[in-house]
């Protein structure tokens, strides 16, 4: 796809491994899996069965806005080892920030949604355009539960009118105003089902490259500063706090605080008090419902009041993730090859299976008729869940991992690093420009070659590794070529002594340059 010398840059492998957070791959997939049966549920029998209720433990499979907040939190904590990976083991060492690769991170980042953001959403509004989704609101619907009406999904994509429309869609996924009606979250669900979550995901993402970008190398009062940002977030951008939450564990992780050596009964009760909290909060009835309302209440409405991100929601999550980071033996297990590979079709089930809910799926419930919802229903999920990891699969390989290259590909051509000799692993290069000082005694106007200015250049660059200064044989041997012109030593240069230069130039040396003053 890219020329060999591309793809040589790109194939270059990322420093260390603490970049890729193995054991949530597989609970990328099981989040996307939720939605899928989220969405499928109150597309076809959720309306007469209320089947698999929320406050039941059994009501976590179909949980769409829990899978939703576990999925940001996930992205919180992933991209933010590219500012702070976790220190080598050998070193034993705090983490270093990784500021190169965190810029080349925060430009990257549009492009991970780039390619699949389009190809989504254009096949979503051909699809209804071109009818193919108006079996989703006829007679279909008759099988699950007798109402003439899905979700808002299907007919939300035609209202897309045309292609300047599709961009302007497009457009404001990236640049979300969440005080302006057309470009609210909920406006974008109904127009691109699962596409709405792009706006939330690329900013999230950026608030904690520049979370990151300010504290990562502040001391321990740097968690009063997450405290700070976090409930100044959830009272405006309430997303956001979700994001910085996922920043919150990768910190504590890399700061060895969730690592420490602990006896197995302290680190059984710490476990199973983060899957209690993580399940109660969300479980029990009452506390749910006043945690939610309790903390609604303090937040700015026209900006962080939404249905889609509440308190307990995030407190279950976070406990839930904590577990993981508080069970070695779990994470090791779930990094498993089969899971990583899994946890690359997780964002394709994601935003794909509306594509086949409101196609595919009615059609076959027609075709099925007479032999009962439940059978139905059962059919149409086995059906929707392996198409949707079928089209992952193809979605991953040629627009999700081209999407990657890309940006990738441009950062190289944009942002090529200066090879100034200074990397570690190098031989420090020779100087690449002459050193031009014009001393004061030289300065003043006279006759002859007083008039002149007392200048000094370097010789050619030096051979040797250990300096980037000419060597003291090629500096003694610069002989005097005009008046005021004095040989002066490396030493001399480097300790500032020989010429009291009053103006230094810096003339570049190389092919078709003389090296002359």
């Amino acid at each position: 796809m890219f020329p060999a010398s591309v793809e040589t840059t790109l194939d270059r492998p990322t420093p260390p491994a603490a970049f890729r957070i193995g054991y949530v791959d597989l609970l990328r997939m099981l989040a996307a899996i939720i939605v899928m049966n989220g969405n499928f549920a109150k597309a076809t029998i959720d309306n007469t069965t209320k089947s698999m209720p929320l406050d039941t433990p059994w009501g976590i499979l179909r949980d769409t806005n829990w899978a939703i907040v576990l999925l940001f939190m996930i992205s919180g904590r992933v991209v933010a080892a590219a500012a702070l990976p976790p220190p080598a083991a050998a070193s034993g060492g705090a983490p270093v920030p990784d500021y190169p690769h965190l810029v080349s991170s925060m430009f990257r980042r549009a492009f991970r949604f780039a390619l699949p953001v389009i190809v989504v959403s254009f096949t979503q509004w051909m699809l209804c355009a071109k009818g193919h989704t108006s079996y989703a609101s006829g007679a279909a619907q008759q099988e699950f539960n007798g109402s003439p009406a899905m979700i808002a999904g299907p007919a939300g994509w035609c209202t897309i009118n045309n292609f300047s429309g599709l961009l302007a869609f497009i457009v404001n996924l990236f640049t979300h105003n969440p005080v302006e009606p057309s470009s609210t979250p909920l406006r974008s669900q109904t127009q691109g089902s699962m596409l709405w979550t792009t706006t939330w995901a690329m900013w999230g993402s950026y608030t904690v490259y520049l979370t990151a970008f300010l504290t990562a190398q502040l001391a321990s009062n740097r968690y009063v500063i997450f405290a700070v940002l976090c409930a100044f977030s959830w009272v405006t951008y309430s997303y956001a706090w979700v994001f910085l939450l996922g920043y919150i564990i990768h910190d504590l992780s890399v700061h060895g605080h969730l690592g420490r050596p602990r006896s197995t009964l302290v680190a059984i009760v710490l476990q199973i008090s983060c899957l209690a909290i993580a399940a109660l909060v969300v479980w029990i009835g009452p506390l749910r419902d006043g945690l939610r309302r309790g903390f609604r209440n303090i937040q700015i409405d026209q900006i962080a009041h939404n249905d889609m991100i509440s308190f307990p929601d995030t407190v279950s999550v976070f406990f839930f993730l904590m577990f993981f980071e508080l069970s070695p033996r779990t994470q090791q297990f779930m990094s498993k090859t089969l899971f990583k590979h899994l946890g690359r079709l997780a964002a394709g089930v994601f935003v794909l299976h509306p594509i086949f809910l409101y196609t595919v799926i009615p059609r076959l419930a027609v075709t099925f008729h007479g032999t009962g919802a439940a059978a139905v229903a059962g059919v149409c999920w086995i059906v929707l869940f392996v198409l949707s990891l079928a089209a992952a699969l193809v979605f991953f390989q040629l627009v999700e991992k081209p999407s990657v290259l890309l940006g990738r590909l441009v950062w190289s051509l944009l942002a090529k690093p200066v090879d100034d000799g200074t990397q570690a692993g190098n031989a420090v290069k020779g100087d690449r420009y002459a050193l031009v000082a014009e001393s004061n005694a030289a300065a003043g106007k006279g006759s002859g070659g007083g008039g002149q200015s007392q200048r000094m250049a370097s010789a050619a660059p030096a051979a040797g590794p250990s300096s980037s200064y000419p060597s003291e044989a090629t500096s003694s041997a610069l002989a005097s070529s005009g008046t005021g012109r004095k040989r002066v030593s490396a030493s001399d240069m480097r300790n500032g002594g020989g010429v009291p230069p009053a103006v230094v130039e810096v003339l570049p040396v190389g092919p078709g340059v003389a090296n002359t003053a």
